[in-house]
This record gives structure tokens, sequence and C-alpha cells, in this order.
């Protein structure tokens, strides 16, 4: 079987004169009967239409039957978190977990009734392919008890250690919710304070690169002491002494600022580094330490984060996902023929004209200027 894509097929007319052949809006039809409005608002004519307004992205945004598909779509699925709750947080120890499995897929079909434009298939994608995580965890549970959940284990990680592989304990690790999912949850704050000093830090070699930048070869030259061998980073532990001979020389402000401003950026570079390790473990004990203590409430919750939410969420996007790529079609369907033969033609005129004009300044000898006239009149010669 051919898997190549078709190619691409052109109107003549639409090539020669614009405009956008009705014929070729035909595959949005769907679209249309969904969004009866929307074609009007966009389009104007008969045959050969032209574009109502340059912003195809905001007028489809605005339609107001679009914006009732939304309201549908959302109206469809708004419950979806809290029924995914109840069949699955409520009873984790004791449903049957296939049954469950189908009876949630069938429940999501049965919300695709009338909806044309969503591919059910699609929602269904996201469901099984987060279930399997779902039905792991629901297995541990109901081997286990609920106080899985709230169970942390030993992060065992393989290292080399006398050129053998040994497995050793690298921190702790959730038994069933990661610990990512807690500290977005629970411990929201500290990991956000984490998050701004790893984004400092994160910053502070551009800076350097700044500064190596604005300086001139002559200046690299007079502080190479504090370069390395190829003048393109710092060598830090020298700045100090490098500083206090310019200072003693009496000269070179610039330069000193420059300096001092790098040394004050590894300082603070330094700090950062000490305040995210430390910040880092103890965020690391104190999500052990939440996670062994969870109320039953912040359980189900962090449940519903982990297995509800992304389901929710997947198919709550697919409105969007949908709309978003026939507003791409839209707006490439409007381009195809947004310059047409003629318009280029001229184009190719203007531009052979132009350059006649500049040739015609030349000057060179006899028979360098016969060959350049001969060419200003393959280039359909000069208006006079």
């Amino acid at each position: 079987m051919d898997s190549s894509e078709t190619a691409e097929s052109y109107d003549i007319y639409a090539s020669m004169f614009g405009g956008i052949p009705e014929v070729e809006l035909g595959k949005f039809d769907k679209y249309w009967e969904v969004f009866p409005s929307l074609k009007g608002e966009l389009f104007a004519g008969e045959d050969y239409l032209s574009l109502k307004s340059e912003n195809i992205r905001e007028t489809i945004k605005n339609n107001k039957d679009v914006l009732q598909f939304i309201k549908n779509h959302m109206l469809r699925f708004g419950d979806l978190g809290a029924y995914l709750d109840s069949m699955l947080i409520a009873n984790a120890t004791t449903i049957n977990i296939p049954k469950t499995q189908e009876i949630i897929a069938n429940n999501i079909f049965m919300r695709f009734v009338d909806n044309t434009l969503i591919d059910p298939y699609g929602a269904y994608e996201i469901f099984e392919n987060k279930f399997t995580e779902i039905s792991g965890d629901l297995e541990l549970i109901q081997t286990e008890g609920i106080k899985a959940v709230t169970q942390v284990d030993p992060n065992m990680v393989v290292k080399k250690k006398n050129g053998k592989d040994v497995e050793v304990q690298e921190g702790w690790k959730g038994h069933i919710l990661p610990f990512d999912l807690v500290q977005e949850i629970c411990l929201s704050e500290r990991k956000r304070d984490l998050k701004e000093k790893q984004e400092k830090l994160a910053e502070i070699p551009s800076s350097y690169e700044e500064i190596l930048e604005s300086l001139s070869e002559d200046d690299k030259e007079i502080i190479s002491e504090a370069l390395n061998d190829t003048n393109d980073a710092f060598v830090f532990k020298n700045i100090k002494a490098v500083v206090k001979s310019l200072k003693a020389d009496g000269d070179s402000k610039e330069l000193i600022e420059s300096l001092e401003k790098v040394e004050k950026l590894n300082n603070e570079e330094k700090k950062l580094k000490t305040e995210i390790k430390q910040g880092e473990d103890e965020l690391h004990l104190e999500t052990k330490a939440k996670i062994e203590s969870l109320s039953e409430e912040e359980v189900n919750n962090l449940l519903h984060e982990k297995w509800s939410s992304p389901i929710y969420n997947g198919i709550l996007d697919l409105s969007d996902d949908i709309l978003k790529a026939f507003t791409k079609d839209v707006e490439a369907l409007s381009t195809k023929y947004a310059v047409t033969m003629d318009d280029l033609e001229k184009e190719i005129k203007e531009t052979e004209k132009s350059l006649a004009s500049m040739l015609s300044e030349l000057t060179g000898s006899e028979r360098d200027m016969e060959g350049i006239n001969e060419l200003i009149k393959l280039l359909g010669g000069i208006d006079e």
C-alpha cells in the first residue's frame, strides 16, 4: 500500500486571478455543519471567495457557534473528574479492575453521542493509556491495603564501585505517589522557592558571557590572568588578584567594575548551589514525611490528581486541539492562492526593470558595455 501523501492540487483560475475555490472549502463541510454561522463570517462571494478578515484565528475563536461547541464539550465532560473519582477512588480496595475499565470506557463513548467533530477513540486512547498505570496502582492497593498510598520505598540505584555494579540507596520514592506530584500539590511554596533559585542559577552563565563579549581584545590581554588560555571563560580564583593589580595601577576603572561584577556573580552562584542542594535535600525529606502522614482527604485528592485529572484534562483539551487543527488548515488554504500568477508576473517585470536600470549605470570597456546592453535588452529595456 502506498503511504505517501496525496499531492496538493491547484485550481488554475484561482492560481491566475486569486480567490478561494468554493469546491476546496468543501473539505470543511463537517465544520460548517457544526458552525453554521462561521463560513459567512470568514468568507464573502460565490465560486471564488475572498476573506472577510485577515485575522482568521480570532474570527474562529469568537464565533458564536464555536463558543457553543466548546461550551457543549465542557458540559458533556464537566463531571468526568468526579465520575472517575467515584469509580476508581471511592472503592479502590474492592472494585473489579477489568470490569471498571469497561464501564468507564463505555461511559466516555456515550458522552460523544451527536458529537461529529471529535473522534471518541481519541478520548478512549487518553483513558486507555492512563489506565495502564492506574490498574497497576489499584492492584497494589488491593494487595497491600490503602496504606500502600502512604508508603515510601528506598530508591535503589546501580552505581560503579571498585569496577563493579553495586545497588545502593539514593533517597526515597513513593510506593504509589510520585514525589514530584506530592511536592506540587502539598509543598508547592517550597517547590516554587527552589525553582526560583534554580532559574536564577541558570541565568548566571549568560551573564558571564555578556561581560566577556563586552571586553575588547586589548581588555582581555590586560586581564589575561583572570581568563583561561582561549580567553572564553573566567578563572575565578585569579580575579581578586587581578583586580588588586589594576587598582594599584590606578586606571582601568571599567575593567575593575567588570571583574568585580564577575566576582559578585560567582559568589552568588556558589551561594545558590549550596542553598539549592540543601533545599533539595530538605524538600526530599519533607516529601517523605508528608506522604507517610497523609490524611484520608489528602490521599483522595492526590489520587485524583494522579489518576483522574490527566484523563479529564486530556479529554477536555480535545476540543481545543481540533479547533487549532481546523484553524491551521483554513489559514493554509487562505494563503494558497494569496499570490497569483498575475502578481508574480508583475513582480518579475518590476524586478527586471529595476535590474536593467542598475545595469545601465555601470561603466566598463567597449566589450563589457556591449554585453551589458544586450542583457538590458533581454530584460525588456529601460522605460524612457
